[in-house]
């Protein structure tokens, strides 16, 4: 509504201007006609009577034609008056009444039309020819009162037909414009704001060929685009998201290949005990509480079996992401540095995870242990044997890398450190990107750091790494805390 009232009101002002201008010019052209006849009827009137005046005056006397001279005062609009035009006016009665200077000049057949405005009156002069020396004229006044009802009959009638143009026309132009602006404005509205709420269905269907129905013909146009467009983003996504699922669980079964000769000689030992055992049970060397004794031992290494069996399926195991929830990153760590003890010690690193406090983030507790896994492999793997790899998980302010944004923030922070060779700044800018490696041909895809930083980011957080050449590396991994998110 607010464009057609726009509309409405530039269309009344132009329209009253207009009319108003026009009704102007149009009263101001007929009170110049009606002036100008006015002039015309005096002058032909003065010079008629004049030379009446002048005959009575001839033939009958100066007293006669003085008489006539009162008796066309007896009309109500005109007046007449004798003036005698000498002596010549002194300078006083010029200042008086300029007009004065006009009638010394004046000359028989050239009549002399004076409006004055103050008395209301049109004075007409006509030269007299009288006997004798000296000169005379003849004045006659006309009312200007008839001229004046004229004017305000005008202007009335003026006033009403704009009057009546201006409300016929806003009549008009106000009844085109809410069919044909206000109505469809609205409705192109409406939809505008369906479509920026999500909805895409219907459509607008606008029939007029004008501006508008061409604006809502293209957004019905853009709806259904927007409608393709968003099915195809939503296939694409579902399909990233398998993707992205499927890649992370890859990696995870290629960490799972690297634990399995740690795990098999890990199980080496308790298998060992069982075989010994059960064969002394079997051979009656035991018997008694010996028997009973051995028997336990069995049953004690079993469980360990089946505890690291379990613990190495539960991480190769697809699970399907969980909502986060509050998960206790130093605990985490320990959970992880247990289940790669063998792969440690078989390639003579020491891993440690720094005591404390419980750390806790809002996180998936599978995904981030899966993260935790590939950096403790790869610190591992970049250690010389007799290094050592610490962990350790604390509470800090930390401020969000530029492709993250944000300001300085409380997170909970997970730093894996190692004492290996180090990368230089080139490689260290890198190391997140798909299939980038500086491991050699068949140990490493490229992958294991860029899943595990998008699963970070996933989370609403990142992984820092700091790294020079020669004095070992150290990535952290950054979450939102439990306080954050409460």
């Amino acid at each position: 509504m607010r464009i057609t009232a726009k509309f409405l009101l530039v269309l009344i002002v132009t329209t009253a201007g207009v009319l108003g201008l026009s009704a102007w010019l149009r009263v101001q052209r007929e009170v110049d006609l009606f002036e100008e006849d006015m002039r015309r009827d005096a002058a032909v009137v003065g010079e008629t009577l004049a030379r009446a005046v002048e005959r009575t005056w001839l033939f009958e006397g100066e007293l006669a034609a003085l008489g006539l001279v009162h008796d066309i005062s007896r009309d109500r609009h005109i007046t007449g008056q004798l003036l005698w035009l000498d002596p010549p006016p002194s300078a006083r009665d010029l200042a008086a009444m300029p007009s004065l200077e006009r009638l010394v000049a004046l000359q028989p057949g050239n009549p002399l039309n004076l409006r004055d405005d103050r008395r209301g009156a049109l004075y007409t002069f006509v030269a007299l020819r009288v006997p004798g020396r000296r000169r005379a004229a003849l004045q006659l006044s006309e009312s200007l009162a008839a001229e004046r009802r004229y004017i305000k009959s005008s202007i009335r009638d003026s006033v009403a037909w704009a009057a009546i143009l201006l409300v016929a026309s806003g009549g008009a132009a106000t009844l085109l414009g809410l069919v044909f602006i206000a109505r469809p404005t609205r409705r192109l509205v409406d939809r505008a704001r369906r479509i920026g709420a999500g909805d895409l269905a219907g459509r607008l269907g606008l029939r007029q060929r004008d501006e508008l129905g061409e604006l809502g013909r293209a957004m019905d146009h853009m709806s259904d685009q927007l409608d393709q467009a968003r099915a195809r983003l939503a296939d694409e996504v579902a399909a990233r998201l398998a993707a992205v699922d499927q890649l992370r669980h890859a990696e995870r079964l290629t960490t799972v290949g690297k634990l399995a000769s740690g795990v098999a000689h890990e199980l080496g030992t308790p298998l060992n005990v069982v075989a010994g055992r059960a064969q002394m049970i079997a051979t009656g060397e035991l018997v008694g509480d010996e028997a009973t004794e051995s028997a336990r031992i069995i049953h004690e290494q079993t469980r360990r079996m089946t505890a690291i069996i379990r613990q190495l399926l539960d991480f190769a195991r697809r699970g399907v992401p969980g909502p986060s929830t509050r998960v206790d990153l130093r605990a985490g760590a320990s959970r992880i540095s247990g289940l790669l003890g063998a792969m440690a010690r078989k390639a003579g690193v020491t891993v440690e995870v720094a005591e404390g406090a419980p750390i806790e983030g809002i996180a998936d507790e599978g995904q981030v242990e899966q993260v935790l896994t590939n950096l403790l492999v790869n610190a591992i793997q970049a250690s010389r044997p007799g290094g050592h790899v610490s962990v350790d998980a604390r509470q800090v302010d930390a401020v969000p890398p530029a492709d993250v944004g944000g300001e300085r923030r409380p997170m909970a922070s997970v730093a894996v450190r190692d004492e290996g060779s180090g990368m230089s700044e080139e490689v260290a800018g890198r190391v997140f990107e798909p299939f980038f490696t500086t491991k050699d041909v068949g140990e490493g895809t490229g992958l294991g750091l860029s899943v595990a930083y998008g699963i970070v980011r996933d989370h609403g957080g990142w992984i820092a790494v700091d790294s020079a050449e020669g004095k070992g590396s150290v990535f952290t991994i950054y979450l939102p805390p439990v306080e954050a998110a409460s």
